[in-house]
């Protein structure tokens, strides 16, 4: 009876040795995917802190400003580039392209791409900014748009709430044709906003937690524990006519079991990641 419960014991500890070793490889293998994506990480995070140069655009495609208007809106233009480390573009058009269609999802995709085509050469980074925009299509009275486009830190300084209300204050100055004077205005309404909040450091923080939680999750669905077989009844291998003092047995291997089962280890994390975010806000007048 002896020799029997020691040859037992010496399979369970075999079966063991080799689960613990299997852990211990997957453990190792989390530990390089962690270390190789808080490099990425960091070095994206690097990345991102590069500023890129700021350009203002002043693309008056209608000839609608005069020559002292081009230049007081250029003036206000470079000091809310420079104050605030800002894109900016005022974009004046009557055509737009067959691509976009005369509605709220044609005018915002139509200054999307051009705020790409014109603003972004280095995903990832500060390409933060603004375009005033102003659509003469539609002459009639309703068919003309303005719209205020954020982008990067513009967009979490100048929620869309926002720039949609200073459109609505302006809406009276515009159906009077006072383009000039409301651009001047919202231009110098841009300068003056709040833009010390930290909003940079946050999308990088962002960036960190992103591939913390990716490990977590690969680490959850690829290495968690595997469950050991059930053990085998006793009766299988004894007789139970000549064994009854072998009642022992079945508590020793629940132990053994017990003990592997609870030798499983959980690690946690989280991230985000980068890239900009837009938004804005006006409408038809």
């Amino acid at each position: 009876m002896t020799n029997f419960n020691d040859t037992n014991t010496n399979k369970n500890s075999s079966g063991n040795t080799k689960f613990l070793s299997e852990l211990r490889g997957a453990s190792i293998i989390v530990t390089i995917v962690l270390i190789s994506l808080l490099a990425l990480s960091v070095g994206l995070y690097a990345y991102m802190q590069k500023t890129p140069p700021k350009h203002v655009i002043i693309d008056d495609q209608m000839d609608l400003f005069t020559s002292s208007e081009l230049d007081e809106i250029e003036e206000l233009a470079n000091d809310l580039s420079e104050e605030r480390n800002q894109n900016v573009a005022v974009v004046v058009t009557d055509d737009k392209g067959w691509e976009y269609s005369d509605d709220d999802d044609g005018y915002q995709a139509y200054v999307d791409d051009y705020y790409s085509e014109n603003f972004i050469d280095t995903p990832f980074q500060d390409n933060s900014g603004f375009i005033i925009f102003l659509d003469l299509t539609n002459m009639d009275v309703g068919g003309k748009y303005f719209y205020i486009y954020t982008y990067g830190t513009a967009f979490y300084s100048a929620s869309d709430a926002e720039v949609t209300d200073i459109f609505e204050q302006h809406k009276p100055e515009l159906r009077q044709g006072k383009y000039s004077s409301v651009v001047c205005s919202v231009l110098s309404e841009l300068t003056n906003k709040d833009y010390d909040f930290g909003s940079i450091i946050i999308s990088g923080a962002i960036m960190v937690i992103v591939p913390l939680l990716i490990v977590v999750l690969f680490y959850f669905f690829a290495f968690k524990p595997k469950k050991l077989d059930a053990y085998p009844d006793g009766a299988v291998y004894l007789n139970a006519g000549k064994c009854g003092k072998m009642e022992a047995t079945d508590a020793f291997v629940n132990r053994s079991v017990t003990v592997v089962h609870h030798s499983s280890s959980s690690s946690g994390g989280g991230g985000g990641g980068g890239g900009g975010h837009s938004g804005g806000g006006g409408g038809h007048f």
